[in-house]
């Protein structure tokens, strides 16, 4: 999907959802929660607030979305304005899930070392993409790469040896840049951060550090940063609140508490008190031999909730 057309399916849906004067939020949270949207905090009007609530989604959701909310003909029995059809929005779509979206910009040489990080970072609630891997060779790369761009959260740039001689990594990084993307500058025998990212301190690999190691730094710059604190915050709180086991919750919960204070919002602490009730996994499950909601709740005191 193109970053245009994803505008356009995002104002769509919101004015759809917005339509008549007559909103509900409990009705309109129903429809995006049914279709995996993420949260968002209320903003100005009610169309403010749909448009946020529907720019969360992935560009599958979206689409989906945009779809049952519009469909092939209008009460009139006129066919509705023309819309990308499903299988190219699809076919154009580099993400998988709702889970936080990072750009790993790197060199054809070093992919793998690119495929071990996104493996790390997905235990984190990071889905990673990887142009080489996540791209079908019938499609258009062009395409694929700007939508991966436009619609990423952060960017990760694997700074190896050759990184300069690539004309593909700096273009990405002037994209980003460009778009207001964190840049993660991640040193790994290369220069440091250099041209359009120079202003972004970066991790550094080092001999011997493990590929888990340096996912986990990965994970807690983008929690620490004003960038992208919300909306690591928002991943968090919606996997450790959709727990399928007591594992889950236990091993969720520890990534929970490091969410700077100022990232969470009384729209996430509200998530988590409801999961206490309804998620069994929660409600019958225990975080260091103590209940599960007990936890939880003296987390949220903890930082203002």
């Amino acid at each position: 999907m193109k970053a245009g057309e994803r505008v356009d399916l995002i104002k769509a849906i919101a004015e759809r959802i917005t339509a008549g004067g007559d909103f509900k939020r409990a009705e309109a949270d129903l429809i995006f929660e049914e279709f995996g949207f993420g949260y968002a905090e209320w903003r100005g009007t009610p169309y403010d607030y749909a448009l946020a609530k529907a720019q969360s989604g992935t560009n599958e959701q979206v689409a989906e979305l945009a779809t049952d909310l519009n469909p092939a003909e209008d009460d009139s029995g006129s066919p509705s304005p023309a819309r990308p059809e499903q299988e190219v929005i699809d076919s154009k779509n580099p993400w998988q899930t709702s889970d936080f979206k990072i750009f790993i910009s790197h060199c054809t040489s070093h992919v793998e070392t690119a495929r071990k990080l996104k493996t790390h970072l997905t235990e984190r609630g990071i889905e990673g993409f990887i142009a080489h891997e996540s791209i079908q060779v019938s499609q258009e790369w062009e395409d694929i790469l700007q939508v991966g761009l436009a619609t990423c959260d952060a960017v990760l740039a694997l700074l190896t040896p050759d990184f300069k001689k690539s004309d593909w990594t700096e273009q990405e990084i002037g994209i980003a840049v460009a778009n207001r993307k964190l840049v993660v500058p991640l040193q790994h025998g290369g220069d440091g951060p250099h041209g359009f990212f120079g202003k972004y301190q970066g991790l550094t690999i080092h001999a011997g550090d493990k590929y888990v190691d340096i996912a986990r730094k990965v994970f807690e710059a983008l929690v620490r940063q004003d960038l992208t604190k919300k909306r690591m915050a928002e991943v968090l709180v919606h996997r450790f609140i959709e727990s399928r086991s007591y594992e889950q919750v236990r091993e969720r919960f520890v990534f929970l508490k490091l969410i700077p204070n100022s990232a969470w919002e009384e729209g996430l602490a509200d998530q988590m008190r409801q999961a206490c009730k309804s998620n069994s996994e929660i409600v019958d499950g225990e975080i260091d031999w103590r209940p599960a909601p007990d936890v939880v709740n003296d987390l949220l005191s903890n930082v203002g909730f």
